[in-house]
């Protein structure tokens, strides 16, 4: 199988997995020392356990 159609299944395999996924997001509060802070998470609800993650850090 030549590397563009290895790709091509891949893909669809992938995006066909995916289709039931939905991504959740929400606000969250959290704090540092007395400093209390808003954020926003983001997930897919179809993957269980533990999953890769972003932390962006505002402006100060």
């Amino acid at each position: 199988m030549g590397a563009r159609k290895l790709f091509t299944v891949t893909l669809l395999i992938f995006v066909f997995q995916t289709a039931n996924a939905e991504i959740v997001g929400k606000e969250v509060d959290y704090a540092l020392g007395d400093a209390h802070f808003k954020g926003y998470i983001a997930y897919d609800d179809a993957i269980k356990g533990t999953s890769p993650g972003e932390i962006v850090v505002h402006e100060w």
